[in-house]
């Protein structure tokens, strides 16, 4: 990971409350189902919402 998608990561977990590994998990599990965001992470990053976190738990739970 680049240094500004690293901090892009940081700032977007501050943002949702939660651990960056724990978005990370999220992010690359809505790019894996969507298949769609392989080439523009970071756009697929900003796009997570509470939402996306909220059902990631309730699958995998942490």
């Amino acid at each position: 990971m680049g240094s500004n998608f690293e901090r892009l990561v940081r700032a977007k977990a501050l943002r949702l409350g939660i651990d960056v590994n724990t978005l990370l998990d999220v992010l690359a599990d809505k790019v894996v189902l969507t298949a769609d965001c392989d080439d523009d992470l970071e756009g697929a990053l900003l796009a997570i919402t509470n939402r996306d976190i909220d059902e990631y738990l309730a699958l995998f739970g942490r």
